[in-house]
Formats: structure tokens, C-alpha cells, sequence
């Protein structure tokens, strides 16, 4: 349809990558909170976070508030999971309104920068 932005190919099987390894952590076919959980978990035990040190608290708390806002965003049927379909819907809509930055978006950006700044110094180097 003439006026009605896609997104391109390429896009979409990078958003798909992002789906498959990163979100759906249990391999069910779907993104729900469990997955959350599990890379919290995962993410924590690698940095040797502990229940009770602020990193760990903060990782499941943003990881927590993404979820939700992925939820409210994508979650059209209300099942509590984001599908395949949810989720490819969910990005062609903000390929018509890029403008429409979310904020679990924001916060899922700024917490993998954080993630990979180990030093804290705000660059990711070679180091």
C-alpha cells in the first residue's frame, strides 16, 4: 500500500535475532515474564550479583519495568506472552511512528550500555 511504511527485511530478522536468543530465554515461542527472570538470573550470577547488592536489585527492577512496558505495548490479545506476531506487529507500528520511542525501549538501551560499561567510565572500549 502506497503511504505505508515496512519494515525492510533485514530490520525484521534483526528484531527476530533480538526475539529468538535474547527475549525468549526458555525457547517457548514466546516472550513472557519468565523470560525476564531467567536473564536476570543469568545476567546477575555472570557478575556475581547478589540478592541484596544494588546491582542486582537494579537489574530486576529495569528488567522487571521492561516487561511490563513490552506487555502494555505488544501484548494485544492480553495473555500475558508476546508472540512472534505481537512482537513483529509492535515494531512495524514504530517504523510508521519512529517518534514514538517507548520507555521500556529507553530503559532496555540504557541498561545494555550500562551492562557493557564495566568500567563505568560511560564509553565501551576494547578493555
Amino acid at each position: 500500500t502506497q503511504g505505508k511504511m515496512t519494515i525492510s527485511q533485514f530490520r525484521m530478522k534483526k528484531f527476530m535475532y533480538l526475539f529468538n536468543v535474547f527475549f525468549d530465554r526458555n525457547k517457548s515461542g514466546a516472550i513472557d515474564k519468565k523470560d525476564f527472570d531467567i536473564a536476570a538470573e543469568k545476567i546477575c550470577s555472570v557478575r556475581g550479583w547478589k540478592p541484596g547488592d544494588p546491582q542486582y536489585e537494579k537489574t530486576k527492577q529495569v528488567l522487571s519495568n521492561v516487561w511490563v512496558g513490552l506487555k502494555e505495548k505488544a501484548d494485544a490479545d492480553n495473555d500475558g506472552q508476546v508472540t512472534c506476531e505481537e512482537w513483529c506487529k509492535m515494531w512495524e507500528d514504530y517504523c510508521r511512528d519512529p517518534n514514538s520511542v517507548l520507555d521500556w525501549q529507553m530503559q532496555f538501551r540504557d541498561f545494555m550500555f550500562d551492562l557493557e560499561d564495566t568500567s563505568g567510565d560511560g564509553t565501551i572500549d576494547e578493555e
